[in-house]
């Protein structure tokens, strides 16, 4: 966690874009996992988004979780499931 700075103000909630922010291709960005550890273990949401509509939620929620950050099939938006919704 040396890499990271302790913000002074943290919120209720967290949104994250996944591909090119939280990871690329099949590897974790430099601290993305550690920061989802300190947000989690504080107890704060975080919520993962996605434009790109030809991957299920379940996909992004399997990757998330082999890739050390284990996610719920609920905390995934995509574009395809707005889209229905609205």
């Amino acid at each position: 966690m040396s890499n990271l700075h302790t913000p002074k103000r943290f919120f209720s909630g967290y949104i994250f874009d996944l591909d090119g922010t939280v990871y690329l291709g099949e590897a974790l960005l430099p601290t993305a996992g550690e920061t989802l550890a300190v947000l989690r273990a504080r107890d704060l949401r975080t919520i993962f988004i996605s434009n790109n509509p030809t991957h299920a939620r379940e996909e992004y929620a399997n990757k998330l979780t082999r890739l050390g950050v284990p996610t719920p099939i609920e905390d995934i938006l995509t574009s395809s499931l707005v889209m229905v919704d609205f």
